[in-house]
């Protein structure tokens, strides 16, 4: 409520700090349900279902914002959060009630860590060494935190376990993307194509809705043949198509709306797969505390991709030649965390059995 009737600029960037704190735990209980309640063997396509969601949740967000402030204004943008008020129910009669762990927060851990990204981010996108030493300085003392109290708020033994960290990599590539595609098609299509965030809107939704319920079949055929299939599709078909945005973004916005489809299919499948990949690098009590980092991490690689990306915006006119340039390099970057999945989980190749 706060943001619906903010007067000023600085009550709108609190109301985001209130929504940013209570939507943190969405993503990190969406993972950690999945992975406390249902068996290893169907856990895949669980976590399938979540990723699925969570897809379509990355990409048609820039759609609704679009619709809303297009017929009415974007101080009802801050009215959608109370949509979750409705899943209280749910949550309260099917999962089991269980008595809290003894321990407490690591809040000192948690606020150097909050302060070292918004100074990163604050260094990105005002260009400022100096907010970016204060960065490096406060990040080692965050290291220096972990390491040496008994309850940390990140546990440092878990990145000992490499195919972990690596997984934590590649799946912070591959949301990357995920945040940042959708943030620069409207871009695209108000610089080039001048179109209306309705307008932008229609041309986004075929992409989000069809890569959303791509997975029903893909997971299927993933898990009879190996996970590193769905890999492959959410490998070849975004580094083709996110390029070719570039090439085609001065033709008819149809012709982004087909190649969105492709590019959004890709990704959601390789989403998927990591999912599933990074949860069985764990065991015991690693597994929630792992995917807990999972998520915080895919969440921070997004939000400092977008800065860097609107901070490359912002240096000069957007142009075709910048447009296309930038989408050249999210296909190299495809390239990158392919290179970084078959290197590492060479196993997952190999066909495993259908989840049932």
């Amino acid at each position: 409520m706060v943001g619906f009737f903010s007067s000023n600029y600085w009550m709108v960037i609190v109301s985001r700090i209130f929504q940013s704190i209570g939507a943190s735990v969405v993503p990190a209980s969406s993972m950690l349900i999945p992975i406390r309640y249902i068996s290893i063997e169907n856990r895949g396509k669980a976590l399938g279902i979540t990723s699925a969601g969570m897809a379509l949740g990355t990409a048609i967000g820039p759609i609704i914002a679009g619709f809303v402030i297009g017929f009415a204004n974007w101080r009802y943008l801050f009215l959608i959060s109370f949509l979750v008020i409705i899943t209280i129910p749910l949550f309260r009669r099917y999962l089991i009630n269980e008595t809290p762990s003894k321990g407490k927060a690591d809040l000192i851990g948690g606020i150097l860590l909050a302060a070292s990204i918004t100074l990163l981010l604050l260094s990105i996108t005002g260009h400022s060494w100096s907010y970016f030493t204060a960065t490096i300085l406060i990040f080692i003392l965050f290291i220096i935190r972990i390491n040496k109290t008994d309850e940390p708020f990140i546990e440092p033994t878990l990145f000992k376990n490499t195919r972990y960290t690596i997984g934590l990599i590649i799946a912070c590539m591959i949301l990357t993307l995920n945040l940042c595609v959708p943030y620069l098609i409207p871009q695209v299509l108000s610089s080039i194509h001048h179109l209306s965030s309705v307008n932008t809107g229609l041309v986004m939704f075929p992409g989000a809705l069809i890569a959303a319920f791509a997975w029903v079949g893909g997971w299927k055929n993933c898990g009879c043949k190996g996970q590193s299939l769905c890999i492959f599709v959410g490998i070849p078909v975004p580094s083709d198509g996110i390029p070719h945005i570039g090439f085609f973004m001065d033709t008819f916005p149809a012709m982004i709306a087909i190649i969105l489809i492709l590019a959004n299919t890709g990704l959601t499948f390789a989403q998927i797969t990591m999912a599933n990949t990074i949860s069985r690098t764990l065991s015991g009590n690693q597994t929630g505390v792992g995917m807990g980092i999972y998520m915080m991490g895919s969440f921070m690689a997004g939000a400092i991709g977008t800065s860097i990306l609107g901070s490359v915006l912002d240096q000069g006119a957007q142009s075709k030649i910048m447009f296309s340039s930038i989408f050249l390099v999210l296909g190299i970057w495809i390239i990158g965390f392919a290179i970084f999945y078959f290197t590492v989980f060479r196993k997952e190749a190999s066909p495993v059995q259908q989840d049932t």
